[in-house]
């Protein structure tokens, strides 16, 4: 549903001059003068229908010139539609091919915000949001943010906002958008075993691995990965190929490993030291984009005596992938996810300034057709 509203009201004041076609009348009327005319008879033979029919064009003609001042009027003000909020009680909006995950992912909403399930519209994420029953599973959308800023300008202030997503996504765009409202993110199971991402949560698959000089730093990565497995208490495992793995801690002499480099192309994120490469990136951290992958590499040469390393390694690799983001980074939803506590938004009205335009002149050439009509023979 849409409010009609008008954009420039104070325009409105311009209705006043719907007044001068009567005042003209009423002058005219007032101004009477003695004509010289000629003998009456004449009029006699002018047929009583023509009269009425020129008094009929007169009024609307009248009409019509009224009806443009109040137009011209009404365009000023720039008139509007604006649309009004959906009154839904929850939405979850569902990314392309994972329609048949939704009717899980209701009941887990349900019982996490104590409604009922029926109370949840289940729609895409796709232009329009239209419900998952009404319209075949849409093409792939490259803007999800973009599409959920439409859809938090769309629900009212209280309803609920989910989104079933793939366990990596791409496209997500550089900067994370704030919503008026928290968002429920949910992903979906990974169809692929290298994508290593539960429905329930996070489960990282982490390669280790180090060039043939730098052998004695494998066990110290190991390691680390133990630490977040227990200090952090993450569900994350150890995988022996790096095209299976969702973070590769790699400790080279220079340029990435073959399959390291290949398994970032494919969507991994890489930190390594990579000692041989600091003359060409200087001593601060780098951040490159490789594919639909990320490669870090740190400013300091790792060693087998280094403490405090699992943590700030946590850290670097959890933050490298929220914003700002590079587009076409393959990124799990779940550490992108939108931010809130935005302002309200409102839509932008739709404009109806050509529709009131097109009738505006449609009424201008009228008014001249009838013009010609009551007064033939000279300009009007």
């Amino acid at each position: 549903m849409s409010g009609f509203v008008w954009q420039y009201p104070a325009a409105l004041v311009a209705l006043s001059g719907v007044l001068l076609p009567l005042i003209i009348h009423l002058l005219d009327r007032g101004s009477r003068r003695q004509l010289d005319f000629a003998p009456l008879y004449l009029l006699e033979e002018l047929p009583r229908a023509s009269l009425r029919r020129l008094r009929l064009r007169e009024r609307l003609l009248w009409l019509l010139r009224t009806l443009l001042i109040v137009l011209a009027a009404a365009l000023l003000a720039a008139p509007a539609l604006r649309p009004e909020r959906v009154p839904a009680q929850a939405w979850l909006l569902v990314q392309s091919g994972l329609g048949k995950s939704a009717g899980k992912s209701v009941e887990r909403l349900a019982e996490k915000w104590q409604i009922e399930p029926e109370a949840i519209e289940t729609r895409w994420l796709a232009p329009g949001f239209a419900r998952l029953a009404d319209r075949p599973e849409p093409p792939e959308q490259h803007n999800p943010w973009g599409l959920l800023l439409a859809a938090d300008m769309q629900l009212s202030a209280t309803a609920r906002l989910a989104v079933l997503a793939h366990p990596l996504a791409t496209e997500l765009g550089p900067v994370r958008p704030r919503l008026t409202r928290p968002v429920e993110w949910l992903a979906a199971r990974a169809e692929r075993p290298s994508q290593g991402i539960a429905e329930d949560g996070i489960g990282l698959r982490v390669y280790v691995g180090a060039t043939d000089g730098r052998g004695e730093l494998v066990p110290l990565l190991h390691a680390v990965v133990t630490a977040w497995r227990r200090a952090l208490n993450i569900g994350v495992s150890v995988v022996e190929d790096p095209a299976a793995a969702d973070w590769i801690l790699f400790a080279g002499d220079g340029e990435l490993a073959g399959e390291v480099e290949a398994a970032v192309r494919g969507g991994a994120l890489a930190i390594t030291d990579s000692p041989g490469s600091a003359g060409a990136y200087g001593e601060e951290p780098v951040r490159r984009r490789l594919g639909a992958g990320l490669w870090l590499r740190e400013p300091h040469e790792w060693s087998p005596e280094m403490r405090e390393l699992s943590l700030g390694l946590w850290s670097e690799l959890s933050g490298a992938r929220l914003e700002p983001l590079p587009v076409g980074v393959a990124v799990n939803p779940n550490q992108a996810r939108p931010g809130s506590g935005a302002d309200l938004r409102v839509s932008p009205p739709r404009s109806l300034g050509g529709l009131f335009g097109a009738l505006l002149l449609w009424l201008l050439a009228a008014e001249r057709w009838l013009s010609s009509r009551v007064s033939p023979g000279r300009e009007s």
